[in-house]
């Protein structure tokens, strides 16, 4: 007799994660509503946050990343409108947006690896407050060096794409 024993594990993020996912990208959609006024951006950019807010409750990575892609689209076109928002709402933005994609994806995986019943609060948190600290952390620095550079010039939007990108790297490298 050949008995085969399935154990379901349930796909469903941690409710920390599903929180701080949904809180950034909330933050992520006031800021760019509140800088972009009169179009159809903040629309494009509250159907993002529903599918990431959704995708991050039912666990699904794939998700998560498509609602932070229709959030950043949003960022980009509204950042080559005339005139564009404040530079400093821009880096806001995709902090948030990097730490919502950041955490949703963490609890997604954490939920899958070990379940929903699970304590996994002080994990949850200790990953989110690090993730929040490097994001801040690296576009404070980028926006320093923007701003110390004279704004818009060459060397100052340099200063922006090397935040951008130390950001992006340290995402990649505790991924």
């Amino acid at each position: 007799m050949n008995v085969d024993i399935v154990e379901r594990v349930e796909r469903q993020a941690p409710a920390v994660s599903f929180g701080v996912t949904t809180l950034a990208a909330l933050v992520a959609l006031g800021v760019l509503t509140l800088t972009v006024r009169g179009n159809f951006l903040p629309g494009v950019a509250a159907l993002g946050v529903l599918l990431v807010s959704v995708a991050a409750w039912r666990g699904a990575v794939r998700w998560i990343t498509y609602g932070c892609l229709l959030v950043g689209l949003a960022l980009v076109v509204a950042a080559t409108r005339s005139p564009p928002p404040p530079v400093a709402a821009m880096v806001c933005v995709a902090v948030a947006l990097c730490l919502a994609w950041d955490v949703g994806r963490y609890g997604a995986a954490l939920g899958e690896q070990v379940g929903t019943g699970s304590a996994t609060e002080g994990a949850e948190l200790t990953h989110a407050g690090f993730s929040a600290a490097i994001g801040a952390g690296i576009a404070g620095v980028g926006y320093g060096l923007f701003r110390s550079f004279g704004g818009l010039s060459t060397v100052g939007t340099l200063g922006l794409l090397i935040g951008a990108a130390l950001l992006v790297g340290s995402i990649r490298l505790r991924s």
